[in-house]
């Protein structure tokens, strides 16, 4: 075949190889767009899943594992949650920080090193701002939870634990400590208060004697309103001298205060009872035994510690 054949031959196959290579290449890209959008597809699909999760979550351990492990898992082992209370974890060079906002409600960020969050893609940071909406939600809807709960278990009148309460917490402290105390204290002669003075009178010399009461109890005690003017202590993790000592110091501390109702100064004293027992017992037995000796001091003259 001449040159000019050859040539002629060379001029009619360019047009052929131009279209397939602009074929090979819208199909790589058309590719790729499906690749981006299963991804798409996928983040959604994980992203609905973990929002649906952590707004039916009612425990904020739980919550915090659960939404760490998802960030861990999407974006960065080195993601991290920081709630406004732990504020002071932050790294001295802040990482890129994502606000976990609802609102006028900031709880926290999600944070993450710059050369990480510089990776991400439009996509990747649009998602981290939304689960991090979620994730507010979330959050709110427990410190709710967590103040309905606290409602629940907290007298109104004095801030300290309400009967019910008592009980929940006293059943596993009973169970759980090798030796327990237990205090009953009630106001003496209330109704006579609220006689002269009416029972608003009452009402302040109550929260009064609440107030005093917290001031003598340790950091694991837990001091209860058991009912009208009767209060009571338990004291896990303790013996008979320390239950001894607490009961004097609770009725001695009352029977110093007082309290101002227009002008005039009430002032009035406890009658107190308590119980100490080593190993297991049921807390209804326990608190059988204070009660019986606080009764005992009502019998021999009030203002007096019994046991």
């Amino acid at each position: 075949m001449s040159r000019q054949a050859v040539a002629q031959v060379e001029k009619q196959d360019r047009p052929v190889a131009g279209v397939a290579e602009l074929l090979y290449e819208t199909q790589a890209k058309l590719e790729a767009l499906n690749r981006a959008l299963a991804e798409f597809e996928r983040r959604q699909g994980a992203l609905n899943s973990i929002c649906r999760d952590l707004t039916a979550m009612s425990d904020r351990e739980t919550l915090l594992a659960s939404a760490t492990s998802f960030l861990k898992h999407e974006f960065s082992d080195s993601a991290r949650i920081i709630l406004t209370d732990d504020i002071s974890e932050l790294p001295p060079m802040p990482p890129i920080a994502t606000p976990i906002r609802v609102g006028d409600q900031t709880f926290g960020h999600i944070v993450v090193p710059p050369n990480v969050y510089a990776s991400l893609s439009n996509l990747d940071r649009e998602t981290l701002k939304t689960f991090a909406g979620f994730l507010a939600v979330a959050l709110g809807n427990i410190r709710r939870l967590e103040e309905a709960r606290e409602l629940a278990c907290v007298d109104p009148l004095t801030g300290v634990l309400n009967r019910r309460r008592l009980f929940e917490v006293g059943s596993q402290q009973v169970n759980r400590t090798r030796s327990t105390g237990l205090i009953v204290f009630d106001i003496d002669h209330l109704k006579t208060i609220n006689d002269a003075f009416g029972h608003l009178c009452g009402d302040a010399l109550i929260k009064s004697v609440a107030d005093r009461a917290k001031e003598c109890v340790r950091k694991s005690d837990f001091l209860a309103r058991y009912g009208g003017d009767e209060f009571v202590i338990l004291l896990p993790n303790t013996n008979i001298e320390c239950v001894h000592e607490i009961a004097e110091r609770v009725r001695a501390s009352i029977e110093s205060a007082e309290v101002e109702w227009r002008g005039q100064p009430v002032r009035t004293t406890a009658s107190v009872g308590f119980a100490c027992v080593d190993g297991d017992i049921n807390l209804y037995d326990l608190l059988g035994r204070a009660d019986d000796a606080l009764y005992a001091a009502k019998r021999a003259g009030r203002n007096l510690v019994r046991s």
